[in-house]
């Protein structure tokens, strides 16, 4: 009995977390309008930034927990809300430090590609 209520608070939780953060599947959903107000850019400057970040992935390795678009989209709430990092990697559910990472990353790609200021 005490294992099953454990188990069905935990898949609320997770449940719970899943739904904080504003994953590129949802954010998909939002006009061109929308997301402007919810990112500061536009749809085609965010497949540019996703682009650039896609020339940077190691070939090896562990796959990373968020899709590259999610960590745009990290690094874009980070930057347009002025959250900190814990407040981002909560949503997201990563670690603040991995949060920093995906930032300090994505930062680099883009600066090295000349295309953004």
């Amino acid at each position: 009995m005490t294992t099953f209520l454990i188990d069905i608070f935990t898949l609320i939780f997770l449940a719970f977390v899943h739904n904080l953060r504003m994953k590129y599947i949802n954010s998909k959903k939002l006009s061109e309008t929308q997301f402007k107000r919810y990112t500061g850019i536009s749809w085609s400057t965010f497949y540019l930034m996703v682009e650039q970040l896609q020339k940077h992935v190691p070939a090896k390795g562990r796959q990373p927990k968020l899709s590259l678009e999610d960590q745009v989209l990290l690094c874009l709430s980070y930057w347009r809300e002025y959250r900190t990092l814990f407040h981002v990697a909560t949503s997201y559910g990563v670690s603040e430090p991995t949060a920093s990472r995906i930032v300090r990353h994505v930062e680099d790609c883009l600066i090295r590609s000349n295309l953004f200021n």
